[in-house]
C-alpha cells in the first residue's frame, strides 16, 4: 500500500509550443523566426496528487517561452537557445529530476522540413555541464 510519503516519477509533455526567436547564422535569421519547443519533463512527485498546491505549474514555462524569451537578442546558435531553454526549465521547478527537449525551425530552409537541435538531460548532469541552474535567468 502506497502512503502520502511514497514518491514516484511523473512524466509531463508539453508539445509544439509555437514562439518566434532571433537566432541562426544567415542573414534572414536576424528577424525573429518560428520555433517549435517540445519538452519532456519528468518530475519527482508525491504518489498521490490531491490538491492545487502539488501540481505541476506548466504555465510558467509556456508563458516564458511565448513571451518572455523572444525578447532576448540574437544569437547565431540554437544550441544557445537550448541551454537558455534548459536553465528556464530546470529553474522554474525543484522537482523536475530530467529533461528532454526539442528546438525546431520549420522554415529555416524550404527544402527541408526542419532544421533543430534536441537533447536529453538530467538536472545533476546539467549542473555539471553548465554551473548553478539558479545563476542565469
Amino acid at each position: 500500500m502506497m502512503t502520502s510519503t511514497d514518491r514516484h516519477s511523473v512524466d509531463l509533455t508539453l508539445s509544439e509550443i509555437v514562439t518566434n526567436l532571433r537566432v541562426g547564422i544567415w542573414e534572414h535569421e536576424l528577424v525573429p523566426q518560428l520555433i517549435r519547443v517540445r519538452l519532456r519533463m519528468t518530475i519527482d512527485s508525491p504518489a498521490i496528487v490531491e490538491n492545487d498546491a502539488t501540481q505541476f505549474d506548466s504555465n510558467t514555462i509556456s508563458d516564458w517561452i511565448c513571451r518572455i524569451w523572444p525578447q532576448y537578442p540574437h544569437t547565431p546558435l540554437l544550441e544557445t537557445r537550448m541551454r537558455e531553454l534548459l536553465q528556464f526549465v530546470f529553474q522554474s521547478d525543484a522537482r523536475i529530476t530530467a529533461l528532454d527537449a526539442t528546438l525546431l525551425k520549420p522554415t529555416a530552409f524550404d527544402q527541408v522540413g526542419g532544421v533543430g537541435v534536441r537533447m536529453t538531460l538530467k538536472r545533476h548532469d546539467h549542473v555539471g555541464y553548465f554551473g548553478d541552474v539558479l545563476d542565469v535567468i
